[in-house]
């Protein structure tokens, strides 16, 4: 893997097929056989474990010196539709009626209303051949196709997201309504424990900031975006595990949707977003920096933002202000974080879990603050004006005074 910090992979993202080859060879291998001689020997060999033995003898047998490593994986069936398929199938189902307590849909019978929004309902419901909770989440009478879309790609991309950070999407055995299943777990969101008064420690944050970068890493490695990560879509379970809700925003842009139009909080909006740009993996981490602030200060760095108001960022407030006890290299950090300009974040979730495991260690420098010239352009020239017109007049007067002088000459 080389000797660097960290490491970086090349991947291009297309849609699995049966019969498909994945290779992970060793340079001992490929660098020997070659890319043609490798595809030969894949294509002559069906089974993985013997392709993969003579992927190994041959290169032995043409003299290499490296390490001797092959492994064949080969895909026997797709258990998943394509994203096509789950649009057209949920196009033809219709939305459920508004469920009440002990009714049931599908075999799934509701125990409670847990949210209902302007276009979205969520329902805690009992699976009867198991008797386990799970959420099911449809939308309200009259939602549009818009709306259904929305729906059944965060069921895609829930169904793609293997990870413990994550509630795991559940397929129902038959379905005859428009929703979605996913796992239930005791427990509150960070937004509902911040209503409670509760105070988050130093110590808490970290964990809580290290749990949030390895779950936004995993789905960045996957070419999703969240893009509204907040308290209130961060849940801490009574098992002790931290997950990531809520993936109605969430946008993957290898398949053409990563300029969605952005509905998240505004709070938690990076400042590039308000000028039209796309979502990045540099706006979630500026979305998880402003988490961490928020929990510990119970405010924003820019101050709270109205919605639909196009704000002017200055520099971030110091979480020092308001939490003197915050060590200053944690406030490094999240400064970084937060920082206006994507290119002062951090490139990616890892390098960001590096720092906070590393702790006082970590050698992240305190931000510099942004000359006004580069904060406020307008302001900035309209400054340089002013101070112009003055020096102009202070000019013209004392000319004049002279001018007066010089013509009236001496009292004699």
């Amino acid at each position: 893997m080389g000797l660097d910090l960290q490491l970086v992979v090349d991947y291009a993202e297309g849609e699995l097929k049966r019969g498909d080859i994945f290779l992970l060879a060793s340079d001992g291998v490929w660098e020997t056989l070659g890319q043609n001689r490798l595809q030969e020997l894949l294509a002559k060999h069906p089974d993985p474990e013997e392709a993969s033995r003579t992927l190994v003898d041959s290169a032995f047998d043409m003299g290499s010196e490296g390490n001797l490593t092959a492994q064949v994986l080969r895909i026997e069936d797709t258990a998943e539709g394509s994203l096509k398929d789950l649009l057209v199938e949920g196009a033809d189902l219709p939305l459920p009626p508004l469920l009440s307590q002990r009714q049931s849909i599908d075999g799934y019978e509701v125990i409670d209303l847990l949210h209902g929004s302007e276009q979205t309902l969520l329902y805690k419901v009992r699976e009867a051949s198991s008797g386990r909770m799970l959420v099911l989440k449809t939308l309200k009478q009259g939602a549009n196709s818009h709306a259904k879309n929305v729906l059944l790609m965060e069921e895609w991309l829930g169904k793609r997201i293997l990870s413990k950070h994550f509630p795991q999407v559940i397929s129902p055995e038959s379905r005859h309504f428009l929703y979605f299943l996913t796992t239930w777990h005791e427990g509150s969101t960070l937004g509902e424990m911040l209503d409670d008064r509760h105070h988050f420690t130093v110590a808490e944050i970290i964990h809580i900031g290290t749990r949030l970068a390895r779950a936004l890493g995993a789905i960045h490695r996957l070419d999703i975006i969240h893009r509204d990560i907040k308290p209130e879509n961060v849940h801490l379970g009574k098992d002790g595990k931290l997950r990531i809700l809520d993936l109605s925003s969430a946008v993957n842009p290898a398949l053409g949707n990563g300029a969605e139009p952005f509905s998240g909080s505004a709070n938690h909006m990076a400042p590039e977003l308000f000028s039209g740009q796309a979502a990045s993996i540099q706006s979630d981490l500026y979305a998880l920096g402003v988490t961490l602030y928020q929990l510990l200060t119970r405010k924003y760095p820019y101050g709270e933002i109205e919605a639909g108001k196009f704000p002017s960022f200055a520099d971030p407030i110091p979480p020092t202000r308001f939490r003197p006890d915050i060590p200053s290299w944690l406030e490094n950090i999240l400064l970084k974080s937060v920082s206006r300009d994507p290119e002062r974040r951090f490139e990616m979730p890892e390098e960001f879990l590096l720092a906070m495991e590393r702790g006082e260690n970590s050698r992240i420098p305190a931000p510099q603050k942004t000359p006004l010239a580069s904060r406020n352009r307008l302001l900035t020239w309209k400054i340089t004006a002013a101070v112009s017109i003055l020096v102009n007049f202070f000019l013209l007067y004392v000319d004049a005074i002279e001018t007066l002088s010089f013509s009236s000459g001496p009292p004699w």
